[in-house]
């Protein structure tokens, strides 16, 4: 089972990095008329794009799991998917800062990086708890706790570039 688990992580981490570097293309250098910002709700498109990307790849990635292996236990389920965001966001900055950008790496990258993957561990713990039909008030945890994180610290938010 452990083969087929890092089959599939690799799988959805180049699955992952092809559809960051498809939005980058999409809101960049496609001219299609993509705003870079929505200016409705004040967030940037690109922000956007990549939460409801990452939120349909959590969800084909652990239901592929699940289906490999209906053993895999939550915790498993939530680590491998923080693996292939983390890893698929990290080697998408590499790319965007160092060959198109042309910046030097820098340590901006970790936490360009380390901000939406610990956002992202909450939506994953969330996804994990409905595929395994854990029932009543424990799947709804990890999004009041996401939602709790963010009522506490929003007024740091607004120096954040969405």
């Amino acid at each position: 089972m452990v083969v087929k688990n890092i089959k599939l992580t690799t799988l959805y981490f180049i699955i992952s990095l092809a559809s960051l570097l498809m939005i980058l293309w999409l809101v960049d250098y496609a001219e299609w008329g993509i705003p870079t910002m929505f200016p409705q709700v004040q967030l940037r498109t690109y922000g956007v794009l990549i939460l409801l990307d990452f939120m349909l790849i959590n969800y084909l990635f652990q239901r592929q799991l699940q289906k490999s292996n209906p053993e895999i236990s939550i915790f498993k389920m939530i680590t491998l998917s923080t693996v292939v965001i983390f890893f698929s966001l990290l080697a998408y900055q590499i790319i965007r800062q160092n060959i198109i950008l042309e910046r030097p790496l820098s340590s901006q990258i970790l936490l360009s990086v380390a901000g939406p993957t610990l956002i992202f561990i909450f939506i994953a713990a969330s996804t994990t708890l409905s595929l395994k039909k854990v029932n009543g008030v424990a799947k709804l945890i990890p999004m009041v706790l996401l939602l709790l994180i963010f009522f506490f610290f929003k007024q740091y938010f607004r120096s954040i570039e969405w």
